[in-house]
């Protein structure tokens, strides 16, 4: 056997078109016998001919788009999150692409949609059956027909020190427990369900379950129940089936022109990042309004 065949192993090395002498250094020095090509794209004509076996990785999206097109089943995937949506009254729409742009990433509806993709109820913490959603390839959205209402369609740090979630879902103060002395000294909890009575949401109070939470401190946040109608009716603003104040399409401009809405006002509870928004959008049609154009 020749030296040269003796001192090789197999050992793949990079290369690009920019590195070919070190590329052909290493071969040397290490006796590699496999380069692989970097970036799929070009491969350096020095080193077609050194007697090294070449693997390619390809990356579609860096040049050959209309081979991707044609093959997306070669394409690489990726998968994606989407942000949590609160369930009401009626069928929950997701849609998959917001805030992606369709020209860098499509949905992926060639494969098996129930065994790839995983459709969370955030609120129990527990994936939704796949019976119990589907895809709507119109709307880009995932739907789901019939969620819990109010529940949101992420928290495990807090798991580890408490040995469970300090979030409890769907439940109440049933009543406070106190002394002989009237100071406090614990809470008792009932869970509770949502029920559907004559078309409308009903929170329903369970007996069993309930349980006791020591305290010597109890802070009330009570949240957002709804606009009171008095509020409204003052300002001639209609009331949505959510109890939120009505706008007018998909604006924050209500019936009364000099009236905008946003938050929980406008879409009901939910989370802080949707407060913001809101709040940055309202801005922006207020400007609007007063100077005919605006900058925000």
């Amino acid at each position: 056997m020749r030296d040269m065949e003796r001192n090789k192993g197999r050992v793949t090395i990079p290369t690009d078109v920019d590195v070919v002498p070190e590329t052909l250094e290493l071969l040397k020095r290490w006796g590699a016998d496999a380069i692989r090509d970097c970036d799929g794209t070009d491969f350096p004509e020095a080193l077609k001919g050194v007697g090294a076996k070449v693997y390619s990785t390809y990356y579609t999206t860096r040049k050959d788009n209309a081979w991707a097109k044609a093959n997306p089943d070669e394409v690489q995937q990726c998968y994606i999150m989407t942000g949590f949506y609160s369930a009401a009254d009626g069928p929950l729409s997701i849609p998959l692409m917001q805030g992606i742009s369709d020209e860098l990433m499509a949905v992926n509806t060639r494969d098996d949609k129930k065994r790839w993709w995983e459709v969370m109820d955030r609120t129990a913490g527990v994936p939704v059956d796949g019976a119990q959603w589907d895809y709507d390839e119109q709307s880009g959205c995932v739907v789901i027909p019939n969620p819990i209402p109010f529940h949101d369609y992420a928290e495990d740090e807090a798991v580890a020190k408490f040995g469970q979630s300090p979030r409890q879902y769907e439940t109440v103060v049933d009543h406070i427990e106190t002394n002989e002395a009237g100071k406090l000294v614990g809470v008792v909890t009932a869970k509770t369900r949502w029920t559907t009575r004559n078309g409308k949401a009903k929170m329903e109070v369970l007996e069993e379950g309930k349980t006791l939470l020591p305290a010597d401190l109890l802070l009330i946040a009570s949240g957002f129940a709804g606009c009171e109608n008095s509020v409204l009716e003052s300002f001639g603003i209609s009331r949505t089936k959510q109890g939120c104040a009505a706008t007018v399409g998909d604006t924050h401009a209500t019936a009364n022109p000099q009236v905008f809405v946003a938050g929980d006002m406008r879409r009901g509870p939910s989370l802080v990042v949707w407060a913001i928004a809101e709040g940055r959008a309202a801005a922006r049609e207020v400007d609007a309004y007063l100077l005919g154009y605006s900058n925000l």
